[in-house]
């Protein structure tokens, strides 16, 4: 009966909590009844599984455990809400950015369509999925916000870029006029040879402009690569080896005062370690960085290859990099610093470029 109690006070609590989001799930999702009601159920089967697990990772510090009077379930509960929070978040990313489902507004460039993706719902949800991951897991409250805002601000961003790399339009056939000149030839009004030198000064109007610079995709490939390169050398990490230290040492009670055992300089709550991109453990952070330059160079120095070899290469090695960037954010979480981020939108343009390249030649063919 004692085990059944806890195990009561967390499912409760998350059914309640998931059934209130049910009722405002179809219009934040802007979903159809029945697919609400799919996520819903997605969401309250995570939400319950993942408190379950989270209540037998009692040794995981979070901020109850430094205040006193506080009931052990409550970590639990908010891991619960914080899975079901992340479902409708990514339901809601998938139903805008794969099902086709943003609006007129979201699809605006600029200043109009990010107004529209920052709306009311999506930055309380974001607020929320933040604070709960701070209670549940002490992740940087501020670090998952970031993380949050920079995926509601993706589809925006990649939208805006897209226009501004936009290619000129085609100039205008000249048909009408070379039709004029052949009816002046017929009536007499020009020789053969004005109508000669006519329809040659047209036809050096009508051919295209022949384009010597990178084409939107790559121009787009190669700011992304900029970014990546720049993010390498700033900090990726930044941890407090003090902050740490006291965090295991409450976690630890069997070893109450071996903070005061900490060599020289180690107990400077001020003394912060960072790691750029080159330190990161096993190469992680070289190969994210040779991976995202050779993406970006590819086109350039391997002209021979089929383009479609070459767009599915690139695709290939960006995925490749993109989940090595999200093994690295997820894991070390609470100390991701600017590096990684400004790497992470390098990695989403260079993406969003190659997915330019082949919608273009596919248009093409």
């Amino acid at each position: 009966m004692r085990q059944v109690i806890p195990v009561f006070l967390i499912i409760v609590p998350i059914i309640f909590a998931n059934f209130g989001l049910a009722l405002l799930l179809r219009r934040y999702l802007e979903v159809s009844r029945g697919k609400a009601i799919v996520v819903w159920l997605l969401s309250l089967i995570v939400g319950v599984g993942t408190g379950l697990i989270r209540a037998h990772q009692q040794e995981i510090s979070t901020p109850f455990r430094r205040w006193t009077g506080v009931s052990d379930a409550l970590p639990i509960v908010c891991a619960g809400l914080l899975a079901s929070l992340l479902v409708i978040f990514a339901a809601k990313l998938h139903s805008k950015w794969i099902a086709g489902g943003a609006t007129d507004a979201e699809k605006k460039p600029g200043m109009e369509g990010v107004r529209a993706w920052l709306g009311a719902g999506d930055i309380t949800c974001v607020c929320l999925i933040s604070l709960l991951a701070w209670l549940a897991f002490d992740y940087s409250a501020f670090g998952v916000a970031l993380l949050g805002l920079l995926a509601l601000l993706a589809y925006p961003a990649m939208t805006s870029a897209s226009v501004s790399f936009q290619a000129p339009p085609p100039p205008e056939s000249n048909a009408p006029e070379r039709q004029r000149v052949l009816n002046m030839l017929d009536i007499g009004k020009i020789t053969a040879s004005e109508c000669a030198e006519l329809l040659s000064a047209l036809s050096v109007s009508e051919k295209p402009r022949v384009k010597t610079a990178a084409g939107p995709p790559q121009k787009l490939a190669l700011i992304g690569a900029m970014l990546l390169l720049v993010g390498f050398f700033l900090p990726w990490l930044s941890i407090n080896p003090q902050a740490e230290m006291n965090r295991m040492a409450q976690a630890l009670p069997i070893f109450p005062n071996w903070t005061q055992h900490f060599p020289s300089g180690m107990s400077d709550s001020t003394l912060t370690v960072r790691f750029s991109g080159g330190d990161i453990q096993h190469g992680l952070g070289w190969l994210v960085l040779v991976i995202g330059l050779a993406a970006a160079a590819l086109p350039f120095f391997a002209g021979n290859l089929p383009e479609q070899t070459r767009q599915r290469a690139i695709l290939a090695g960006l995925g490749a990099g993109a989940i090595i960037l999200l093994y690295l954010v997820t894991q070390n979480l609470r100390f991701v610093s600017v590096g990684i981020f400004l790497a992470v939108i390098g990695y989403g343009l260079q993406l969003a470029g190659a997915l330019q390249g082949g919608r273009s030649t596919i248009g093409v063919k």
